[in-house]
């Protein structure tokens, strides 16, 4: 596409409906920091041409609290950003830029979806000796999926970005670019559904998560994880930047408001199961120590729920 990038206005707030926004911050793609940040980033076409003038806007629900972008892409220049800004090759660069290409991390990575795994197992064990049934949306890689196929469960994946489609093609799991190529029998089977880091990056998500609920069983589980964007009201540092990026992390949910958004979608909060996945006492003893004490920390912006 050529150009200047078209966008259009959210005026709805994105988790109740409530028509009572107020702007939290805004500002043009000209200005510094912003359009340093975008420049710095590894892109497989850099977007600064097609940005030039164009502006954004970070506004809050006055019903409900929650933040998010006013002012986004339209679908056709949302597709060009995952598909031409974003490629395969830039998101290779990122990760190699931000030091999450080595085994370290890949193997920190692989230790928390095993966690999830067996939690996920654990706690719908109503589901008799049939294996675990799991769809991931926004599967990326399918990384999670790989891992939660390894203990044997049916392991399905949604992901629109054709990048990161292709780099999921190592994955020995079912990976489609949108949930209607999904099996349709497998509609309300699923004894978990989980969006990891995704739900910031959807411009109709309660929309979207009322779909993918569909998918879920009763008394299935839902999995949800953001960044904790919920304060941030700036891009003067790169961490604020990668939370609330105007071009891609277009909501910005806080414990509150993500629990909020689920619960309106039919779903209701629970206590994860946690699962020791260490060989370090230590690092088991605080995990043990952080289940005992939940219910008295703060909530994060990681979250399980159940359908009714």
């Amino acid at each position: 596409m050529q150009g200047l990038a078209e966008f259009r206005d959210r005026d709805r707030c994105i988790t109740c409906g409530g028509a009572h926004l107020k702007e939290v911050a805004a500002g043009s793609y000209d200005d510094e920091p912003l359009h340093g940040h975008l420049a710095g980033d590894p892109w497989g076409e850099s977007p600064m041409a097609a940005l030039k003038g164009a502006h954004w806007r970070l506004v809050e629900c006055a019903d409900c609290s929650t933040r998010f972008h006013g002012h986004i892409l339209t679908p056709e220049w949302r597709s060009h950003c995952l598909s031409v800004w974003m490629s395969g090759d830039a998101i290779a660069a990122f990760d190699e830029a931000e030091g999450l290409a080595n085994f370290r991390t890949d193997f920190d990575h692989a230790t928390n979806w095993v966690g999830h795994v067996l939690s996920i197992e654990a706690m719908t064990r109503d589901r008799g000796e049939r294996p675990l049934r799991v769809l991931d949306f926004g599967c990326g890689s399918g990384a999670f999926l790989a891992q939660a196929a390894l203990f044997g469960a049916e392991a399905y994946g949604v992901d629109a970005s054709p990048a990161r489609r292709e780099l999921a093609g190592k994955a020995s799991v079912m990976i489609v670019s949108n949930m209607s190529e999904l099996p349709q029998a497998l509609r309300g089977t699923f004894d978990s559904v989980s969006m990891f880091e995704v739900l910031e990056h959807l411009d109709e998500p309660r929309e979207l998560l009322s779909a993918l609920g569909e998918w879920a069983r009763p008394g299935g589980l839902l999995i949800l994880e953001t960044p904790d964007a919920g304060h941030i009201a700036d891009m003067a540092s790169q961490s604020n930047y990668r939370a609330i990026h105007p071009l891609d992390h277009i909501n910005a949910f806080s414990p509150k408001t993500l629990a909020d958004i689920a619960a309106r979608c039919g779903f209701t909060p629970v206590q994860r199961q946690l699962a020791v996945t260490s060989t370090t006492p230590v690092q088991s003893l605080k995990r043990e120590g952080r289940r005992l004490l939940n219910r008295m920390t703060p909530p994060t912006t990681q979250q399980y729920f159940r359908k009714a």
